[in-house]
């Protein structure tokens, strides 16, 4: 444990000295805000719809968790650096247009502060959860709603807050609900691929008696990815049948240049129409291999997806913003990699959940 704590210890440092902008390129460029924004808008979905995952099952007293239940929940300390990044961010909130007009709702303090509150609050309660969890506590359940209350509040404010006052006056009242469906789908793909290592460890015989746990897994994905086509839909919907200004320059802005154009169209196949397909049968959701090119799709359409937000507002840096991505994925890796020091001990159950 004392090694962990080294090396996360390092991780943190290097993180902190990305974000703060003291890395530089081939260039000569920092990491700008715009890449910074990146990352979090990314790993934010990511980290937090694992631990929302192992939220939804805790509450529900699902067992298809089991198996994986100290690989999402695992992630949590990557919350309290994802606010750390926040902070930086803060540091220059020039790149949002209502700086320069300020009001009640749209000014640095407020914004700076009820952001990193809810942030610091999602984490403190994904460790809270991940700890009662694993232990089989008796306020397990009451960690899981509340941390699901602070992940909905979370992903809202990332949703409003973060990507769309960037183009304010525009407005979008589904863009909340829509960005904390997104990032619970994530948490279930990221999931599929935990079960994919998983088969690759454990004996046949013992992998077959998790049938139906996985199988349950994949049609929740499978359901969520239809439920993410319903909401983008009834998003579109209003915003054409509506045909006004504030509401259809996101989509105008998008549209009209490639390849943004094309990266928009091809959302509806990552993260529905291959997911859809792949998912449909009973067996095929039976098969790790199968679920982890679904999985893989979905967050292949996630980042895609963060870039058609971003790309026409931001520069993003190609040189910086490859090598902080990856460093993130790398920490994700390490806590997932060292949950049973993380997580130790847990109720005594089988993997299998038997």
């Amino acid at each position: 444990m004392k090694n962990l704590g080294w090396t996360l210890a390092a991780f943190l440092l290097s993180c902190g000295t990305a974000l703060a902008g003291g890395g530089h390129g081939e260039a000569g460029e920092k990491l700008g805000n715009g890449d910074l924004l990146y990352l979090l808008l990314f790993w934010i979905a990511i980290v937090q719809g694992c631990v929302a995952v192992g939220a939804v099952a805790t509450f529900a007293g699902a067992r298809w968790v089991l198996p994986v239940r100290k690989h999402v929940l695992s992630v949590y300390p990557m919350l309290f650096v994802l606010a750390a990044g926040f902070v930086f961010l803060c540091l220059q909130m020039d790149i949002y247009p209502w700086t320069a007009h300020e009001g009640k709702w749209l000014n640095k303090r407020f914004f700076f502060a009820r952001n990193l509150l809810c942030l610091l609050a999602s984490a403190t309660l994904a460790w809270a959860l991940a700890r009662e969890a694993n232990r089989g506590g008796k306020h397990r359940v009451t960690f899981a709603v509340l941390y699901l209350f602070s992940f909905v509040a979370t992903q809202t404010l990332v949703a409003f807050d973060w990507v769309m006052s960037l183009e304010y006056p525009w407005y979008s009242t589904l863009f909340g609900g829509f960005f904390f469906m997104e990032a619970l789908l994530s948490g279930f793909a990221v999931s599929g691929i935990f079960w994919y290592f998983l088969s690759r460890r454990t004996p046949r015989e013992e992998f077959e008696s998790m049938k139906s746990q996985r199988r349950d897994m994949a049609a929740l994905t499978f359901g969520l990815s239809v439920f993410w086509a319903y909401l983008m839909f009834s998003q579109v919907i209003v915003i054409w049948y509506g045909n006004l200004p504030e509401e259809t320059t996101f989509f105008l802005a998008r549209l009209r240049v490639s390849p943004l154009r094309e990266m928009l169209y091809s959302l509806l196949g990552f993260l529905f129409l291959i997911p859809f397909v792949t998912l449909i049968s009973r067996k095929m959701k039976e098969t790790p291999s199968v679920v982890l090119f679904a999985s893989v799709t979905i967050l292949t359409g996630l980042l895609v997806e963060r870039v058609v937000y971003l790309a026409p507002l931001l520069h993003l840096h190609g040189p910086i913003l490859v090598p902080a991505f990856l460093g993130c994925a790398g920490l994700f890796a390490l806590l997932v990699a060292n949950r049973d020091r993380l997580l130790p001990g847990g109720e005594a159950v089988s993997e299998a959940g038997h």
